[in-house]
């Protein structure tokens, strides 16, 4: 056929205007048509468009080809084809350009796939910069194209990106354009996984009170799928930001480019503080006040979107105005819960009915008064609804967006977890949906329900989501199982059916395996679960659990090359011992294995790190607080530590010093009570708390107080010890 001779033309032919010709007559066929592009591959078409790559220096052949490799690198399955996904089926950590690895391709990227694997994207950077502005726009457009793809590689040569990004300040308006265009597709952000895009940061909140699941500051800050994106957005700052924002505000260019300069920026800007604040720095009320009047002004739906993206990322980095605040809620909100109802079936289209609800997702997140903004709309109160339509797998994305704005819409508003709770049974149909995304968006949805109201736990447990949500722990994606454990999480904290029926079932048979994950958000979550399944439970059930974890797990845990791990180790020791010391200082035997928690409270004192000296005095003070134990306090190395923290400088290692002495001074009428206030009277204990006394006040003092009266009694009175139990 036509095609066959084409190929065989191009792959014997020596001449270059042979070449030229034949080749605009292989890209007439590719583009277009999906069936020409499956057969020219299939012919093997790419090993000989590479070679005469290498080769030529013809700026009208490089033109045909880099023409050719941009229709080639687009998805080539029909939108209607059963086999059609947009969903890359890969792991959090997965480089397409590593062949070790057992990742799956997605069947519509393979060509590209192919191409990055043979290089075409070094040979079209080569041709960066060029004089001849057609070659240059051509070869841009075939690097946006190819960069569009899930499996793009993202260890870019920096050189590379910067001699594309200089091209910014090019006279041709179309060379920006496309330039504009492969920027935001470079460091694009649509591919990564929920727990990623919408990392449910929670509001400062003490440590000591109970709360849901949150990851630790430095674990969210440096999570592994953000950071080929993070040294992407780098390399563009600050030049690349400052030259869009410049075409935005002084060029006059088209409202396609303008589509394009805002698509970047919002981009260089997705959760990097250091760009939103070159953004907020160059002309803080001029740059944000831009955007909103895209958002106002246009008549553009494309650029109102993308400027709503900048808008919502800005907001993430900066605390709201009045008049910012007004303008979100009477403009930005409503214009993206428009655009996510669009009907626009063109490539834009999709595009937006998939991403704004995840930018209004992402904008309402740290804002309860937002949240609330949201559910006033009946978006809550008509989910069903709101998540119906999207059964094609060319929306799955769209159906996982719209559920990450339900959960994000209820993450701190607790009216909208109320109206939210009426749609559990389409929530819980959607845990087992056959597309990850919906599946771990899903769960998020379920840890925002979950969060503090015993009702709604008790709910999600008559709608029956504890099962599916634990199966989803053994789920082939990684972030499945990280967003499923992280709502297994809440479903255990505090008094609630959801955690009587987990225990009853043994769930932490499943958690503990997870220990030893290599993920180290997945690492924290799961002690996260374990340390509030063994809050206030019974010594028999601490048992098993300690049983199944066995010494390894403790010696893995407390070994972590990740700190925050450690502490939330100390912090589930802490735990266990409420209570049920007995468990690790008498009962070796009956877990199994001894832990020998002396030395490990005394290695972890003597690095000195807040965090983890204020929960090793925790995990003494409940030791201290059993009668039976007292003596572990009095442990000359133990109170030398106990001495040194009632003078630290912060006051929370102060606080529990103190805590600490009024549980060993605790008055009873037995010889050893008189001989442990001898002791500390004489190591200067009670002269270290009468210094301390002018100096503290409230809560402190209160309890300095309680012990100076503890160490002058002689007689029992009504008091307790203290327990320092801890969900958090």
């Amino acid at each position: 056929d036509a095609e066959t001779k084409a190929f065989m033309g191009l792959k014997q032919c020596e001449g270059e205007s042979d070449q030229l010709q034949i080749l605009q007559s292989v890209k007439n066929f590719v583009i277009g048509s999906v069936m020409s592009k499956n057969h020219f591959m299939q012919l093997g078409l790419l090993p000989v468009l590479k070679d005469i790559m290498s080769k030529s220096t013809t700026d009208e052949i490089l033109i045909q080809l880099a023409d050719c490799v941009a229709s080639l690198s687009l998805p080539t399955l029909p939108p209607d084809s059963e086999n059609f996904r947009i969903e890359p089926n890969l792991s959090l950590s997965h480089d397409p350009m590593d062949t070790s690895t057992s990742a799956v391709i997605p069947t519509e990227e393979q060509n590209a796939y192919e191409m990055f694997k043979q290089g075409f994207h070094t040979l079209l950077f080569q041709l960066v910069p060029n004089k001849n502005t057609c070659l240059l726009k051509s070869v841009v457009r075939a690097l946006t194209n190819l960069f569009s793809a899930s499996c793009a590689p993202k260890d870019i040569v920096e050189d590379n990106i910067l001699k594309v990004s200089a091209l910014l300040n090019h006279e041709d308006e179309l060379v920006v354009y496309y330039t504009a265009q492969f920027l935001a597709r470079v460091c694009s952000s649509r591919f990564l996984p929920a727990s990623t895009v919408l990392p449910f940061v929670p509001q400062e909140s003490s440590i000591d009170l109970p709360t849901s699941t949150r990851l630790p500051k430095d674990i969210l800050e440096s999570q592994s799928a953000l950071m080929p994106l993070r040294k992407i957005q780098s390399i563009l700052l600050p030049d690349a930001l400052r030259i869009l924002l410049h075409l935005l505000k002084e060029r006059p260019i088209s409202k396609l480019s303008q589509c394009a300069a805002l698509d970047a920026i919002s981009q260089i800007t997705f959760d990097n503080s250091d760009s939103a604040e070159i953004v907020l720095d160059s002309d803080a009320t001029s740059a944000i006040s831009v955007f909103i009047e895209f958002v106002k002004q246009s008549e553009n739906v494309l650029l109102q979107f993308y400027a709503c993206y900048c808008i919502a990322n800005l907001i993430r980095a900066q605390d709201l105005s009045e008049n910012l605040l007004k303008a979100i809620r009477l403009l930005v909100i409503p214009t993206l819960l428009r655009i996510s109802h669009t009907e626009r079936n063109d490539s834009h289209g999709i595009m937006m009915k998939e991403v704004a609800p995840l930018v209004l997702a992402r904008l309402i997140e740290k804002h309860s008064n937002l949240q609330q903004t949201v559910v006033e709309t009946g978006l809550l109160t008509n989910a069903t609804a709101f998540l119906s339509g999207l059964e094609s797998p060319t929306l799955y994305r769209a159906l996982a967006n719209r559920l990450l704005l339900l959960a994000s819409s209820c993450s701190l508003y607790i009216g909208g977890r109320q109206i939210l709770a009426g749609s559990l049974s389409v929530v819980r149909s959607l845990l087992t949906h056959s597309s990850s995304f919906v599946r771990a968006a899903a769960c998020r949805v379920v840890q925002s329900l979950s969060r503090s109201l015993k009702q709604l736990r008790t709910s999600l447990v008559d709608s029956q989501v504890v099962e599916p949500l634990f199966a989803l722990l053994s789920d082939s994606s990684p972030d499945v199982k990280l967003n499923a454990s992280a709502a297994i999480c809440n479903l255990v904290l505090a008094f609630s059916a959801s955690k009587d029926e987990i225990i009853k079932s043994g769930g932490w048979k499943k958690l503990i395996p997870l220990l030893q994950s290599s993920c180290v958000e997945l690492r924290c979550n799961i002690l996260w679960a374990l340390r509030n399944m063994i809050y206030a439970t019974e010594g028999a059930v601490k048992r098993e659990i300690l049983t199944e974890m066995g010494a390894k797990s403790w010696e893995l845990l407390f070994s972590d090359d990740h700190v925050d791990i450690q502490i939330q180790t100390m912090v589930l020791v802490r735990n266990v011992v409420c209570k049920d010391s007995v468990l690790l200082l008498e009962e070796p035997a009956s877990i199994g294995y001894h832990l020998d928690i002396r030395k490990i409270l005394l290695d972890k004192l003597a690095v000195g790190r807040t965090e983890m000296t204020r929960q090793c005095l925790f995990v003494i003070c409940n030791i201290c607080s059993e009668f039976n134990y007292k003596s572990f306090g009095m442990d000359e190395e133990i109170l030398g530590y106990i001495r040194k923290s009632l003078t630290h400088p912060e006051e929370c290692i102060r606080h529990v010093a103190v805590l600490c002495l009024i549980n060993l001074t605790w008055v009873s009428l037995d010889n050893e009570t008189v001989s442990r206030k001898r002791t500390l009277k004489e190591l200067g204990f009670e002269e270290i708390l009468l210094s301390l006394k002018p100096k503290e006040s409230g809560r402190l003092l209160e309890q300095i107080n309680t012990c100076l009266s503890q160490f002058t009694t002689s007689f029992p009175f009504n008091t307790t010890d203290v327990n320092m139990d801890m969900v958090d």
